[in-house]
Formats: structure tokens, sequence, C-alpha cells
């Protein structure tokens, strides 16, 4: 029941932010390219989906698993945002601030919503015990 109001509020956060980038580059010609916002958001999503399955698995299993899959997580995240900025950053060829502040937004809203989401099952797991 919980993960599926994460999901819920997670995708909910990918149409607030596109929406709210979707209008900044349409009426204010603010920011890069909606299609370059549209790539970062869905590739944003996706690893925050992947980080998700492999923490609530970790939940599911209990003990030790708990905190190897936690880690795995964690690194998992990292890693694919790595690879995710290389090739939006070089593909793109843009290396304008607002590229990097367009990236920042996105990674620090979806990242502080995993760790409140993290934060909420591992509360609930331990009411549960």
């Amino acid at each position: 029941m919980i993960f599926k109001r994460i999901l819920l509020n997670l995708s909910l956060i990918l149409l607030i932010l596109g929406l709210i980038f979707f209008v900044l580059k349409s009426f204010f010609s603010i920011g890069i390219p909606f299609q370059q916002v549209t790539i970062i958001l869905l590739g944003s999503y996706s690893i925050s989906l992947i980080v998700l399955l492999v923490f609530q698995r970790g939940s599911i299993l209990g003990g030790k698993s708990w905190l190897t899959h936690t880690l795995a997580a964690i690194s998992i995240k990292f890693l694919l945002y790595l690879i995710l900025i290389i090739l939006v950053f070089f593909l793109s060829k843009n290396r304008s601030l607002e590229f990097i502040l367009t990236f920042f937004v996105i990674y620090l809203s979806l990242t502080s919503y995993l760790l409140l989401s993290f934060l909420k099952i591992l509360k609930t797991k331990n009411l549960n015990k």
C-alpha cells in the first residue's frame, strides 16, 4: 500500500516538474530545450523507480539483506545518475549554467523525495515488528 502511494507521489512530482519546465521555456524563454528536460526527467524517474524497487525488496526480505539492498540502491542511484549526466551532457553538447541548474533541480527534487520515502518505509517497518 505504501509503495503504491510512493509511486503515485513520484509520478506527481514528475508531472509538476515537467509542467514547470514547460511553462518556463514556452512562456518565459528560460531554460534548456524541453526535449532535453524530458530526457532528464524520464531518466531520473526511471532511476528513482529502480532504486525504490531495490530498496523495497530489501525491506521485504529484512535482516542483513535489508542493509545490503539499501547500500545497493544508493550505489545504483549514484552510478545511474552519473551515466545519465554524462550521456545527456556530452550528447547534447549543452554546457550552459541553465543545463546544470535544471539537472540539479530535478536531481534534488527526486532525491529528497526518495529520502523521505525511505524514512517512511523504515518507520512503517519498525512499527510492524
